[in-house]
């Protein structure tokens, strides 16, 4: 990997940045070498899951894709979780609006979102298979390509930059685990890789081409952990549920089977009355032949009936609850639910989404975006990508008329600075400062201090400066 050049500025983003100084701090007790030596381990031991179907990784990437094609509902909570995600507004930053500074965001937005092989969008989906899968691992492929800004002319000269050709998705059923140095940090995953022959191979992908994306992790375990790991019990139940209530319709919809056997039956009578019991089904070609020997009737249920879609609709509700969008069964199967209780859970779902975005525009400005940067520019001031327009719409709302209050009642006047900040909050555009309204025709230029030719009496006044006649003036 190409060594990232000096940092030499003092406000720099990153927190390690390099400067070359020879100062040093004045410590009032002297710090002890081995304050410098990391021992421990940030690791935290695997425990295998309680449940024998999710005991390996292999055997949870297999269940959770049946919970995800076997349930409408574990597949609408998942579509719904990752739609604000994939909604939001994302942008590239610039650290400051140097001209320099400018450029290198525009380079970085050009790479992210319009010079790769595969969209932005495309991969935020592949980020947000960690939902499944507890994370999601891409492997960093770099080419050399030419590039130019926009605002360059057009005859400028293009120059080549180290450019990502794309972002790699490494789907979680082909890593053979991830790898870890001995102080628990993540030094790289195994894979078992498909080559052109249709062939596997194992290999190692170091860190430093890797961006993984975790989803609830666990110390320094980056193989993080399903959101549908706490949905399996209810899925599980609700599943079996289902097979109940159709035996249900299919073996009692005409109700349950009594065969009274009359004195003197035989055993093949015996016989045959289990096995006619056992087969009567309720369908367009149902009947019954029986033998003088029998009584056929049905049996009267007594007390409440077991509903097993009621017991389902329960689990349903808890699948959709886990991933914080139970809103969307008010309603249903004849259930209530007011509007502020339906607005207020979706408030908060909207928020935690937010936090998921954050997460992996965090990850990229961590491990991404400076190396995009600093492989192509020699600055140390880098861009950063913001995501907006994921669940702001209700604190937009309570800002709007908290400060129409607070300008209301005088507590706060509203200058430039403070109306610039107001902008910036709700994603408005900034506010032009106003320019000089354009002399009028005939006005002497700025910095006459004469004020312009008299016209006094018709004659031609005195005037400074290189000054032309009035059209007013008439000719001479």
């Amino acid at each position: 990997m190409p060594r990232l050049p000096s940092l030499r500025r003092k406000n720099a983003t990153p927190a390690r940045q390099v400067t070359g100084t020879t100062y040093a701090s004045s410590p009032a007790v002297p710090v002890p070498p081995a304050n410098y030596t990391e021992i421990g381990s940030a690791g935290s031991a695997l425990i295998r899951d309680p449940v024998p179907e999710l005991g390996t990784k292999t055997n949870q990437i297999r269940m959770y894709k049946k919970m995800v094609r076997s349930d409408a509902s574990v597949r609408v909570s998942l579509r719904a979780g990752k739609a604000p995600v994939l909604g939001g507004d994302y942008y590239i930053e610039p650290f400051d609006e140097q001209p320099e500074n400018l450029a290198i965001a525009e380079f970085v937005t050009f790479n992210l979102f319009n010079g790769m092989t595969t969209t932005w969008h495309n991969i935020l989906f592949q980020i947000l298979k960690m939902y499944e899968n507890g994370n999601s691992v891409f492997e960093e492929v770099w080419e050399l390509r030419e590039w130019s800004p926009k605002k360059s002319s057009p005859t400028a000269n293009r120059r080549k930059y180290t450019m990502l050709r794309k972002l790699a998705y490494r789907p979680s059923e082909t890593l053979t685990g991830i790898e870890y140095d001995d102080n628990g940090g993540p030094s790289g995953v195994g894979q078992k890789a498909i080559d052109a022959k249709g062939q596997t191979k194992d290999v190692s992908i170091p860190i430093e081409k890797l961006v993984i994306f975790t989803f609830d992790p666990d110390g320094t375990n980056i193989e993080g952990e399903s959101i549908l790991r706490s949905a399996y019990e209810n899925w599980f139940y609700k599943y079996h549920l289902y097979k109940i209530d159709a035996i249900q319709k299919e073996r009692h919809g005409i109700g349950v089977p009594e065969v009274e056997l009359q004195p003197g039956y035989s055993s093949n009578d015996l016989k045959w009355a289990h096995e006619l019991a056992a087969n009567l089904r309720t369908n367009e070609r149902a009947h019954i032949v029986r033998t003088t020997m029998m009584k056929i009737g049905f049996a009267e249920l007594q007390g409440n009936v077991v509903d097993a879609l009621e017991s389902a609709m329960h689990h349903d509700d808890m699948i959709m609850k886990n991933v914080m969008v139970q809103f969307l069964n008010l309603g249903v199967g004849g259930s209530g639910g007011g509007r502020a209780t339906a607005s207020t859970s979706m408030d908060m779902f909207l928020k935690s989404m937010r936090y998921v975005a954050n997460t992996i525009c965090d990850s990229i400005n961590s491990y991404l975006i400076p190396k995009l940067v600093a492989y192509n520019f020699q600055t140390d001031q880098f861009p950063a990508l913001r995501v907006k327009n994921v669940g702001e719409a209700k604190d937009l709302q309570m800002l709007a008329a908290a400060m129409a209050n607070l300008v209301d009642k005088g507590l706060v006047t509203m200058d430039d600075d403070t109306e610039q900040w107001v902008r910036l909050q709700v994603d408005a555009p900034k506010k032009m400062q106003p320019r000089p309204e354009a002399p009028p025709v005939g006005a002497p230029p700025a910095g006459n201090l004469s004020g312009g030719a008299s016209t006094n009496g018709g004659g031609t006044g005195v005037t400074s400066g290189n000054v032309g006649k009035s059209p007013s003036s008439g000719a001479v």
